[in-house]
């Protein structure tokens, strides 16, 4: 019978911790399950966004509020690479738009930030309110996109 994702993950753990505790083993399948949890919700997301008939919940938004539950998503993360994670925000930033939208947009961004940040560095958040606009941006010292992904790296 062809082989699943699910079957292909609990093999490779097999073979990586042979001889190791159940409790290293259980821990490492909760992550991997977590991590699949996490994915199976994106596509969701993803799907729902492609159909015609999906409505989405536009609504005034508090900037800040979404970041800060996208930083404690990712907080462990974060905390595991020893990453010093911040926020900083004008006092009451709204938009318009989808709550979730805009957290998975946000979740994602901390998450490619957080992921190809070295250890032991730092990684800030920033909402800036501007006349009519707001402004976001994630610093890190990671290596960034390459010039010839910037055309794709917004794409599905």
């Amino acid at each position: 019978p062809p082989l699943t994702a699910l079957t292909l993950t609990l093999e490779n753990l097999k073979q990586a911790f042979r001889g190791k505790s159940t409790a290293t083993l259980v821990q490492h399948m909760e992550k991997g399950l977590a991590r699949m949890s996490g994915l199976l919700g994106q596509l969701l997301k993803l799907a729902r966004a492609e159909d015609p008939h999906w409505q989405t919940q536009v609504a005034s938004v508090e900037l800040a509020d979404v970041c800060r539950a996208s930083i404690a998503d990712v907080y462990e993360m974060a905390v595991a690479k020893k990453i010093d994670l911040g926020i900083t925000a004008d006092a009451k930033v709204l938009v318009r738009g989808d709550r979730l939208d805009l957290a998975m947009l946000i979740g994602n961004l901390l998450d490619n930030a957080i992921r190809y940040t070295p250890a032991c560095a730092k990684v800030d958040l920033d909402i800036l309110a501007t006349g009519n606009e707001a402004i976001g941006s994630i610093r890190d010292p990671g290596p960034g996109l390459p010039d010839d992904a910037l055309t794709v790296g917004f794409k599905r």
